[in-house]
Parts: C-alpha cells; sequence; structure tokens
C-alpha cells in the first residue's frame, strides 16, 4: 500500500511540474472546463480499480513467484475481451472465441503445474486482474470513446490526485509502525525514487498507447514482457518451472502471437486456413460494400415507376 502511495504521489508531483512548466504537453485541459463534475464520475471508479490492481499485484508477490504470477496474467487477454465487448469496443467471432479458448487452455496448465501453489496469492492475484483489465477497458473509453477523450498527461494529471485519496483511506486501514515505516523508507530511498520515476513514465505511456491502439492491443502487447520475465525470473531467482507449465506457457503464447497474426495480416495463408476449418463468414469486398451501400439508398420504385424531376 505504502509503495503505491509513493509511486501516486510521484505521478502527481511529476504531473503539475510539468503543467506548470510545459502547459502544452496538456492540451485537453482547456477542454475539460465545465466537463469536471462528470469526469469525476469516470475517475472514482477508475482511481478504486487502479488501486486494487496495482496495491494486489503487489502483494502478491509476497504468496507466489514472479513466473507463476506472469502464467496467470496470461489471462487478461480473455477478461480484457469480455469486458470490452461487454463495453463495445470489441466483437466477439469464432475466430476470436477459438484463439481465447487456446489461451485458456495453456493458462490452466501453467496454473496446475505450479509446485508451490498458494491459495491466498492465487485469489489477490485474481483480484489485481480484475482491477487491472476493469481500468483498462474504462480508461480506453476515457482516453477515445468519452465526449472529452484527454491526453496521456491530462489524463495522468487527473488520476493521481484521487488515486491518492483512495491509497491515504488504505494506509489508515492498514498501517504499522511509523517509526518501522520512516526507517525502512531511509533505508530503501535509492531504490525507491527510481523505482517511483519507473512508475510515472510507465503510467504515461500505457496511457498512451491504449489512446492510440486499444486496452486490448496493450494486453497483447505484454506478452513479449512476460516471456522476458518468466526466463529471467527462471535464471535471477532459480523459481523451479514445472515441463507441464513450460508447455502450458508456449501455448498460451502461441495463442496470443497468433491473435496478433491474425489483426495484423488477416490475409496469411494460417489465418485463413482457420478462418475456413471454423467456418467464419467471409468478409465483403470494399466493392461489394460500397455497392451495398448505393443499393441501400435507391428509392423504393420501379423502373417504370421513377417520378420525373419535372414533374416534382
Amino acid at each position: 500500500m505504502m509503495l503505491t502511495t509513493l509511486h501516486t504521489t510521484n505521478s502527481w508531483i511529476s504531473c503539475l511540474i510539468l503543467y506548470k512548466t510545459a502547459p502544452a504537453l496538456f492540451p485537453s485541459v482547456a477542454e475539460t472546463e465545465g466537463k469536471r463534475t462528470k469526469l469525476l464520475s469516470y475517475f472514482i471508479p477508475l482511481s478504486v480499480l487502479f488501486v486494487i490492481g496495482v496495491v494486489c499485484s503487489n502483494y502478491a508477490y509476497i504468496y507466489c513467484s514472479v513466473a507463476f504470477l506472469q502464467f496467470m496474467k496470461q489471462t487478461n487477454v480473455v477478461w480484457v475481451l469480455i469486458l470490452s465487448c461487454l463495453a463495445g469496443s470489441q466483437v466477439l467471432d469464432r475466430m476470436k472465441l477459438a484463439m481465447v479458448t487456446v489461451i485458456m487452455c495453456g493458462t490452466m496448465m501453467a496454473v496446475h503445474g505450479e509446485m508451490h501453489f498458494v491459495m491466498r496469492g492465487f485469489m489477490i492475484q485474481a483480484l489485481s486482474q480484475f482491477g487491472e483489465c476493469g481500468r483498462n477497458v474504462m480508461q480506453e473509453w476515457v482516453l477515445s470513446g468519452s465526449d472529452v477523450k484527454l491526453d496521456p498527461l491530462t489524463y495522468n494529471l487527473f488520476m493521481a490526485p484521487l488515486s491518492l485519496a483512495v491509497l491515504i483511506v488504505g494506509n489508515l486501514l492498514s498501517w504499522g509502525s511509523t517509526e518501522a515505516a520512516m526507517g525502512r523508507l531511509l533505508l530503501w530511498w535509492h531504490y525507491l525514487l527510481p523505482n517511483a520515476m519507473c512508475a510515472f513514465a510507465l503510467n504515461v505511456t500505457i496511457s498512451t498507447l491504449i489512446k492510440n491502439t486499444s486496452a486490448m492491443t496493450f494486453i497483447l502487447c505484454g506478452v513479449v514482457k512476460d516471456i522476458l520475465i518468466v526466463v529471467s525470473s527462471a535464471y535471477i531467482f532459480g523459481d523451479s518451472l514445472a515441463h507441464l507449465q513450460v508447455v502450458g506457457f508456449s501455448l498460451t503464447t502461441s495463442g496470443i502471437f497468433f491473435w496478433s497474426l491474425a489483426k495484423l495480416r488477416p490475409d496469411h495463408p494460417a489465418v485463413q486456413a482457420l478462418a475456413k476449418f471454423l467456418g467464419t463468414p467471409k468478409e465483403k469486398k470494399a466493392e461489394e460494400k460500397e455497392n451495398a451501400k448505393h443499393a441501400e439508398m435507391k428509392p423504393l420504385l420501379g423502373e417504370d415507376e421513377a417520378v420525373d424531376e419535372e414533374d416534382i
């Protein structure tokens, strides 16, 4: 809780400094005049989801290995797709359903193969993913789909103080010894300061990526990061991986990579072969769509019933 509080405090201070020194980086601030009460109704649930996602994610590391938590995070693709479909920003079809099924099966294999499974850590991580996925989908709407369409820095400028308010309440409920906390802060400040700066850069980068693409694309981009984290944790921390976990993780990443291929190259032979196997209806060509559009615009009169312009 305190670690996230330090991150959020630094993000707010950094945004305020940038706003005072370079207000041109915050073009959406002027557009929020007269709409800030409405924005508050968006940012209150967003801040709660943000705190749940980040705090629980950090807390889960106490109970579970880095690799295991990354295996669980692979299901974010599924949860973001479901939430995006409910929000109307994504459409579920047979191709997506098939790839989601592969990803879920691979993740279940990886989780089932954990040799040091801790139920408490599993539940905390699941709660974290609920907060993270909900925030990503809602963040996409605030940045791109709402009537305001905030820029990334303005979004973080509004987000940070509300998240800090939620965190202050959380700290009051979970606070231990002030002396011990200050002692740890002084002991680890040289790690905490660059860590907090990284958190600010990460928040702005995530907002920028989601605004220019989508919450779904952001989750898919994380597959390379997940691979690096799992490999690094196994090498640096000596996390042991069962064969079932390796197979499951490979299956999951293969499903995500194929999803990316389907988005980037829908005409790829492998994508077309899967679509044919699943019986996915072919999309109409652009010319056919244009002809159909013009056909719908024609008057509902036969040729012999056409009305002469002079008569009109």
